[in-house]
């Protein structure tokens, strides 16, 4: 593996780790509505129930955004290559084998679009934390 995939992988965990900052944010959403329920007793509506639902998909997407972080920094620190990776995961069969040997851009192409989901997801419960706010 070259440099340049090194700093490619470098700056992709990177940016991947700030999809902790929109898990905190959804943590702290669903805490509210989960609070308000417990508080006032009454049964969820739509907009409360949404943000919980939205919520727990954003939980998995920020799980896989993490995991991803995490790889993309062993590999741009030179503590794994990118076939012992696909290797690792094909054998514990969370890849298929036609993404095993794909290039650092398609690595990371791949990788944001998951923190692009968790972000998404994050969108979708403020908007619906707000319209149970308003209405």
């Amino acid at each position: 593996m070259d440099n340049n995939d090194k700093g490619i992988a470098a700056v992709t965990a990177a940016i991947l780790h700030r999809g902790r900052m929109l898990n905190y944010v959804s943590l702290v959403l669903s805490a509210l509505v989960v609070a308000q329920f417990l508080s006032k007793g009454a049964a969820f509506g739509v907009c409360p129930s949404l943000v919980l639902a939205l919520g727990l998909a954003e939980f998995w997407f920020a799980a896989r955004v993490a995991l991803d972080a995490n790889l993309f920094e062993k590999i741009a620190d030179g503590k794994l290559s990118t076939k012992d990776i696909d290797d690792s995961l094909l054998r514990l069969g969370l890849i298929k084998q036609e993404k095993a040997g794909r290039s650092m851009e398609d690595r990371s192409r791949g990788a944001f679009r998951l923190l692009k989901l968790q972000g998404m997801c994050l969108l979708g419960q403020m908007a619906a934390f707000i319209a149970g706010a308003i209405f």
